[in-house]
């Protein structure tokens, strides 16, 4: 029913104060499993804005009986190779007017040291998808070849699929993720490798694949009292591999990563750090950069697997 004549309602009150929390929520998700797992270059920082380093392989295992008193012949000798990739500036950059920093904004947002938290947040986010998918460029603004992009040597990938010389891979048809593939793959890393690699990156609805594949949705598991796991987190090969599946929120569609962080080191010049900069305006500005670059110590211990559904 209506309220009465002449009753003063809210929404008639002219000097009502707001009602804002004095809190924030962050609803974006910063995903860093990769570079957080990865250790520092045991050169320290690199020399040179294009950064090396060599690879080499043990002679294949053969038959090896010698005569009695033979004379000696010396095996020949493959030279070791010679990898590099490229140092990459990242930053983000932000700036306060005076005014708003010496108001009182609900939550700090107007503080610097809220909008530091959020763009080191941020500048976070770019380091990973750097370290995951970028495209190696030598010139202008300078970018590294990230780990995908260096998974070269077992990689499978749809009949007409093209893989560049940049390790991107252009084309190819849907395929559907089966156990067969990821099979493959770990065949592959153990036929060509040292490695152990123990973690999948994929995509979130990849993810839920692996699950449907290994019918886990068709039964209920009991893990500790009052949890049931209806999904796949952890997948065993016969080749001795047990891989932690990781979602990943930069890792692009399509693809599958079978990770051996051992195998992978991060050059850093300078680490993230903030500075001011610039006085041609009424506030405060920032800059929060860092440089550095992902070392391919031995690709082929990594598999990557793309054209999937």
């Amino acid at each position: 029913m209506a309220a009465p004549t002449n009753m003063y309602i809210s929404s008639s009150v002219t000097g009502l104060r707001e009602s804002l929390l004095d809190d924030v929520s962050n609803v974006s998700r910063v995903d860093t499993q990769f570079y957080s797992k990865i250790g520092a270059s045991p050169e320290g920082k690199p020399k040179n804005y294009k950064h090396e380093w060599l690879t080499d392989v043990v002679p294949a295992a053969a038959s090896n009986a010698q005569t009695e008193g033979d004379s000696y012949s010396a095996s020949a000798i493959t030279a070791a190779t010679r990898l590099y990739n490229t140092l990459q500036i990242q930053n983000r950059i932000f700036s306060i007017a005076r005014s708003a920093k010496q108001l009182k904004g609900a939550g700090g947002v107007s503080t610097e040291a809220y909008q530091t938290a959020l763009f080191m947040k941020a500048l976070a986010g770019d380091t990973e998808f750097a370290a995951l998918r970028g495209v190696r460029n030598d010139s202008g603004a300078r970018q590294m070849r990230g780990a995908l992009n260096w998974c070269t040597t077992n990689i499978d990938k749809a009949s007409d699929a093209n893989l560049n010389t940049d390790g991107t891979i252009t084309g190819g048809a849907d395929r559907t993720l089966s156990a067969e593939l990821i099979r493959n793959v770990t065949q592959n890393i153990f036929d060509n490798s040292t490695g152990n690699p123990d973690t999948i990156y994929i995509p979130s609805n990849l993810s839920k694949r692996i699950t449907d594949m290994a019918g886990a949705g068709n039964y209920r598991q009991m893990v500790e009292e009052g949890k049931l796991n209806t999904y796949v987190n952890v997948f065993a090969t016969e080749f001795n591999f047990e891989f932690q599946i990781k979602p990943h929120k930069h890792m692009p569609a399509k693809t599958l990563f079978m990770c051996d962080h051992s195998t992978w080191k991060k050059a850093t010049l300078f680490p993230a750090t903030k500075k001011e900069w610039g006085f041609d305006s009424d506030g405060d500005q920032y800059v929060i950069e860092q440089e550095w670059t992902l070392e391919a110590r031995a690709e082929t211990c990594n598999g990557r697997i793309v054209n999937i559904t």
